[in-house]
């Protein structure tokens, strides 16, 4: 029978953790080694760890000092002992047959990963939006998998970036490591994953639940360590450059991933620029611009208009930015809408 690793990183979270670990407890699938890494948190959660795993032998406990998200994942990596392994984010829960069904169908379909669906909760109550949820399921190889990934639609189809909806054979991630000391460490996982897989299946079923909370680190306020991203868009660019050398299908991604990796750089320009009265963060925007610009200069990717703007003026791109995320906004909300009217509709 097969094994599937749970590995939860946790850091100041006590308020989320117990409904998180009762989730993993109460799955209708129960071959489960649940694998608890707190990452020096300061609150309770270290002595919750302790104490469920008084609760059950299958709860295994790391106590490791701080060294943020992806170094705790890398320590349950370590010591995982399953067929097939699974990552669960502290604030966040699963529904009770998310394993169940994700295992049955890698079985079924023989395939390296097989991903979910899942739903945007706030206040860990108020259903905020959920991703297409009619159970159909989707079969991918390697290449149309990173297709899905970089050019399909993130909200009502394609693959998402995240590694919490997401069960892989331990055997395709066994070396595979998150990258350490950056933000946003799915952006240079995910791919690597995907590139290495024969097989990837999907399932438009809404099985994991994604808390919104105003100081989860997805959710935080900018702050300079948020510069870290540009490591993460560079790792996962020089990947592609690589491997374009001797496979000529993932030029596109490499071509792609490059233009990310400028766009990190004007993102965080903007986010800097946001906050030009503190002269730390004006100085570092300038900063951005110049070795932005510096990389526009080299041809290295495809001139978009957003691309041309920000090297005419980076000022006059942030203000463009502001207005476009606007409407941006008032779009997705108004396709948010259609989307409930039409659901409630069908129901009748």
């Amino acid at each position: 029978m097969n094994k599937i690793s749970v590995i939860v990183p946790i850091y100041n979270v006590e308020q989320y953790l117990p409904k998180c670990i009762d989730s993993i407890l109460n799955q209708t699938y129960r071959n489960l080694e649940i694998i608890l890494v707190d990452d020096g948190s300061p609150d309770r959660c270290p002595e919750i760890c302790d104490e469920y795993a008084l609760k059950d032998d299958r709860i295994r406990v790391i106590h490791r000092t701080n060294g943020g998200l992806s170094a705790a994942r890398n320590s349950g990596l370590d010591i995982a002992t399953g067929d097939y392994v699974a990552f669960l984010d502290s604030d966040d829960w699963v529904d009770d047959n998310i394993y169940e069904t994700l295992l049955s169908l890698s079985v079924e379909y023989d395939a390296d990963i097989v991903e979910c669906g899942y739903k945007y909760i706030k206040n860990e109550g108020t259903l905020v939006v959920s991703r297409e949820n009619t159970g159909k399921i989707q079969e991918y190889n390697s290449i149309s998998a990173l297709e899905a990934l970089y050019f399909g639609d993130q909200i009502w189809g394609g693959l998402s970036i995240v590694v919490w909806n997401k069960l892989y054979k331990h055997s395709l991630i066994s070396e595979l490591r998150f990258l350490e000391n950056t933000a946003n460490e799915d952006i240079p996982y995910t791919p690597r994953a995907l590139y290495l897989s024969n097989k990837i299946i999907k399932i438009n079923s809404n099985l994991y639940n994604f808390n919104i909370r105003a100081n989860s680190l997805s959710r935080s306020k900018f702050n300079l360590k948020n510069l870290s991203t540009i490591n993460a868009r560079k790792s996962i660019a020089d990947f592609f450059n690589e491997k374009a050398q001797c496979d000529k299908c993932v030029q596109k991604y490499a071509d792609y991933t490059m233009g990310m990796y400028y766009d990190a750089y004007y993102n965080c320009f903007c986010m800097c620029y946001a906050e030009r009265k503190d002269k730390v963060y004006l100085a570092e925007a300038k900063r951005l611009a110049k070795t932005a610009n510096e990389m526009y200069d080299q041809n290295l990717f495809a001139k978009s208009f957003k691309k041309r703007l920000f090297r005419f003026s980076p000022a006059l791109y942030y203000y463009f930015r502001v207005v476009l995320k606007k409407y941006q906004h008032i779009r997705w909300l108004m396709r948010v809408k259609k989307r409930q009217i039409k659901e409630k509709f069908s129901k009748k």
